[in-house]
């Protein structure tokens, strides 16, 4: 593991006089899902220095040789032989004394998506350790806006950002880096195959915030979300997709969340209702999710957010399908049960996956929404909130 510092001889290089006592750092450049403020000081300080993981090390070090002004910053390396109160870095956990462990699973190119599928590794990964009677339960550290992940998983005792501080480190015993391979997954959690282990993946959310969100959605007709874009322009789904689900589903709501859209109502005449400016917080994301009935989205980190939710969740999928060797997408049923893929073997043309999409709808709103008529262009905007919380404001 690493300490970050102020790089002095660096800063006397470059300011020779009125060097800082301390700076303050983020990681969002390298990882949007990276918010923590990092204050980083002149001195190795035993309490406040935050410690990177070797994967967040390496990654970090490959940035300043491209980033000049990263140069202010320092990492060394810190050894538990030359004094340093860290936890034992380890490969494996068999024949270990019991000890708390950290679990690190920080990492630049980590996304939602992803995360949400480690949680039953890690959920097998606790098991594994308490089967070996080291640990009841697992701490984990992961980039900053994936903490709310964690909420209510039984096999968490404690969540920290993506660089802890020294103190919140040496509380552990043993801590390893996590998600490098999915053989060395496997072979932590002590599994031949996935087949031996629960693979749901599920999120919870604070009874406060579904109850926020209950009273907001307060009309009863369907409610339909609709996600058709990704970062990764080759994944997002066609945007006639959504003419298409209008014009055959004419008397349902249709709400969307376009990232950094501050259009508040629907997006264009007829268009989805966009709920992007309401949205606080993950956990918010989440509660307006739960609130709805189906939810189609291309594949990104909202379809695993919603699947592991239980909603229905119809993904279409497009472009290049990053898959994690005999995990994902091959136990997708098991991972999420109320997911639909459509598109997923890459063997139907667009108007065939247009079809399968509205047939799943369908089958799973069965006749609590009437199909519309062919060309008919009906108003989207949703029944009257009025019992819409004070922090968000009241669409209609």
């Amino acid at each position: 593991m690493y300490g970050l510092t102020l790089n002095l001889p660096w800063l006397v290089s470059k300011l020779a006089q009125n060097i800082p006592e301390s700076a303050e750092l983020t990681l969002d450049k390298f990882c949007p899902y990276m918010t923590q403020t990092i204050t980083v000081r002149q001195q190795l300080d035993p309490e406040s220095m935050p410690v990177f993981s070797r994967r967040l090390a390496g990654q970090f070090a490959q940035q300043q040789e491209k980033i000049p002004q990263l140069h202010i910053f320092r990492l060394q390396e810190l050894r538990p032989e030359d004094g340093w109160p860290l936890p034992l870095y380890v490969d494996h956990f068999d024949g270990l004394p019991p000890g708390r462990v950290l679990l690190q699973t920080t990492d630049f190119l980590r996304g939602m998506g992803d995360m949400i599928l480690m949680l039953p590794i890690l959920r097998a990964q606790a098991k594994r350790l308490a089967e070996l009677g080291i640990c009841e339960g697992i701490g984990i550290s992961c980039a900053s806006r994936f903490m709310p992940l964690f909420y209510g998983q039984d096999f968490v005792t404690e969540v920290l950002p993506e660089c802890p501080s020294l103190a919140q480190m040496a509380r552990y015993t043993y801590t390893t880096d996590f998600g490098l391979s999915m053989q060395r997954m496997r072979d932590l959690c002590g599994l031949e195959s996935w087949e031996q282990t629960d693979l749901l993946a599920r999120l919870y959310i604070p009874q406060e915030i579904e109850e926020k969100w209950q009273r907001f959605f307060s009309s009863t007709g369907q409610k339909i979300f609709i996600n058709l874009t990704s970062f990764d322009p080759e994944r997002s789904a066609p945007d006639s997709l959504y003419e298409r689900l209008r014009t055959e589903f004419s008397e349902a709501e249709f709400y969307a969340s376009i990232y950094k859209n501050n259009t508040r109502g629907e997006l264009f005449p007829g268009g989805p209702v966009n709920l992007w400016p309401l949205e606080e917080s993950f956990f918010d994301m989440c509660g307006i999710v739960s609130q709805m009935d189906i939810v189609v989205t291309a594949n990104t980190g909202l379809a695993h957010v919603a699947a592991a939710l239980g909603k229905p969740t119809i993904v279409y999928f497009t472009g290049t399908l990053h898959g994690w060797d005999d995990y994902w997408p091959d136990h997708f049923e098991k991972l999420y049960p109320t997911m639909r893929a459509v598109g997923l073997r890459g063997e139907q043309t667009e108007q065939q996956m247009y079809h399968e999409v509205i047939r799943l709808v369908q089958d799973i709103s069965g006749m609590g929404m009437k199909r519309g008529n062919s060309g008919q262009n009906s108003s989207n905007t949703p029944a009257h909130h009025n019992d819409a919380p004070e922090s968000v404001a009241v669409i209609s």
